[in-house]
């Protein structure tokens, strides 16, 4: 494939050290032995169009973990030098290097999107260490590489499998069943260990037991459930969940051609915004609402009075609504990563003057794609709409 895809291939050797036991002194020397203490490769031979994996991780925050895929646009060098100076990846997901790429300087506009990986060093116990670029090529990959990921359409062959599991994680990697194909399809690969059926059976059923109304307490639970569509049977047999009187729901992925029928639940009325209802100046938002997934929704028991509250024209994802007879009100939005965070603050303090105006409690919950842990943005401009965060831990 690597031939067939690429021209300008270009093979990039590994710089081994090897630290003197005697002297102490490290030398450059080509060492077998390192291969075995590293996933860095002793020879990566890569090119433009390559497909290609981050098999280490660079930064969590920003995404540059192992596992992600990119492709290959361009190898940079620096003068004479035959090691690469970087290479530039465009990965699968834009959201991922976002960071790194705002820190770098790019000349050239076809690669303002590739983020730019560089070498990294690993030192082995035996004293040496390895300079090598943390890639892998990959057109394809073993299903315990993908275990973990959302993808948005996948080709899966079933002809090695080998462990109990192991079809089920390869088969619901996907977003939907239209963008999956499966190759050497056998009933024989989907089998699961005995030793946990037998424990399952023996578990005692973990449904809790419905605690009487009171009808001066409501309990709202809020779920980011990223394709409701994919996930309704989860939903309908979460005991947790289902306990709730209201189920508030972010990146319902729905769409306007959605079954109705598909998304009910019995003794539940549903309602939710689309991302393509929400939006209105089409100059700042157009791209985001030419974007799949977005938007969000909730659910009430039919014997709870729901209202609807209209909002005001806010381009934001958002729905408000007002709970009888304790006379509450709620805000459940989402924000796309891509939102500026502070147009997403603008545009919410507009909706708030309206929302601050209604008689009876306040509630504002939702996904703000804000990691609180390093700024605190998102948290101060709340309290100082006079909100106070319920939210103690990661979620």
């Amino acid at each position: 494939m690597l031939h067939k895809t690429c021209t300008d291939l270009v093979q990039i050797k590994a710089q081994d050290t090897q630290r003197n036991p005697t002297t102490g002194q490290v030398t450059r020397k080509n060492n077998p032995k390192i291969d075995s203490q590293t996933c860095l490769s002793r020879t990566l031979i890569v090119g433009p169009s390559a497909r290609v994996m981050l098999i280490k991780n660079i930064d969590l925050s920003d995404g540059l973990v192992n596992g992600v895929f990119g492709t290959v646009c361009k190898i940079t060098f620096e003068g004479n030098v035959q090691f690469p100076k970087t290479i530039l990846v465009n990965f699968d997901n834009d959201t991922i290097g976002r960071k790194l790429r705002s820190r770098s300087i790019c000349f050239e506009p076809q690669f303002q999107q590739a983020t730019p990986i560089d070498a990294v060093e690993d030192k082995v116990m035996t004293g040496g260490s390895r300079r090598q670029f943390p890639l892998r090529l990959a057109w394809a990959c073993t299903i315990h590489k993908v275990q973990g990921l959302t993808l948005e359409r996948a080709v899966v062959s079933l002809k090695r499998i080998f462990a109990a599991g192991q079809a089920y994680v390869a088969l619901s990697r996907v977003t939907c069943e239209e963008n999956l194909i499966i190759q050497d399809y056998s009933a024989k690969a989907f089998y699961s260990k005995p030793d946990i059926d037998i424990s399952l059976q023996k578990m005692e059923p973990f449904i809790a037991t419905p605690p009487a109304e009171i009808t001066s307490t409501l309990k709202i639970c809020l779920h980011n459930i990223q394709g409701l569509c994919q996930h309704m049977e989860d939903l309908k047999h979460d005991q947790r969940i289902l306990s709730a009187d209201i189920i508030c729901v972010t990146e319902t992925w729905l769409e306007q051609n959605t079954s109705v029928d598909s998304i009910e639940m019995p003794g539940w009325t549903f309602n939710h915004k689309l991302r393509s209802q929400s939006y209105h100046n089409m100059t700042q938002f157009q791209d985001l609402v030419n974007k799949r997934h977005g938007g969000v929704g909730y659910y009430h028991k039919d014997h709870i009075t729901c209202n609807i509250i209209h909002m005001p024209c806010s381009d934001l994802e958002a729905i408000m609504f007002n709970v009888q007879p304790l006379n509450y009100n709620y805000i459940v939005l989402y924000k796309p990563p891509s939102y500026k965070l502070t147009l997403f603050k603008q545009n919410l303090a507009l909706v708030m003057q309206h929302f601050n105006q209604l008689s009876g409690g306040k509630v504002i919950m939702g996904d703000f794609n804000d990691n609180a842990l390093v700024s605190k943005s998102a948290e101060n401009f709340m309290q100082q709409q006079g909100y106070t965060q319920i939210v103690s831990s990661p979620t």
